[in-house]
């Protein structure tokens, strides 16, 4: 069992990758949690076969870990349409317009990090969520976690 004293650590242990080194894209899709603290860091575990990276979106100061996704058609369609300083309005209406839920995650939105409900809406990929809580050195209920699709856009 972890101690919840970690909680309120909020310097991070471990190497994140920036954002912008995801892809040679403006944008690059994600699938992963928010890391918040020392906690997060080390409760969150995804099984080394499905290639997880840790990263950092340098503009807004947030911590992330998780995969990259490779992106569908729509994905294809809606990244033509996505800018950095997009605010949230606007983000919610074209993501709608492409019917793509965002009611569960829109919380999570910041300048540059796009969140949606549902990886598959703009991925070809799936994948078991077992994979994405693999620290069985602890209890399930320390492990789990919310899981969010999201997509980066570099600052221009």
């Amino acid at each position: 069992m972890l101690p919840l004293d970690l909680i309120n650590e909020l310097s991070l242990d471990l190497e994140y990758i920036d954002h912008k080194n995801l892809s040679v894209d403006e944008t690059s899709l994600f699938y992963g949690f928010q890391i918040k603290n020392r906690y997060d860091e080390k409760r969150l575990i995804i099984h080394e076969s499905i290639n997880p990276i840790r990263v950092y979106h340098q503009d807004t100061d947030k911590y992330f870990y998780g995969i990259q996704l490779e992106g569908n058609k729509t994905y294809d369609n809606l990244k033509k349409h996505l800018f950095y300083h997009m605010s949230e309005k606007e983000y919610r209406l074209l993501f709608s317009e492409f019917n793509i839920e965002t009611q569960n995650s829109y919380e999570l939105y910041n300048f540059g990090i796009f969140p949606f409900d549902k990886s598959l809406d703009l991925c070809k990929m799936t994948y078991e969520s077992k994979r994405f809580f693999a620290n069985e050195e602890i209890p399930f209920y320390q492990r789990i976690s919310g899981l969010t699709p999201y997509i980066f856009v570099d600052k221009n």
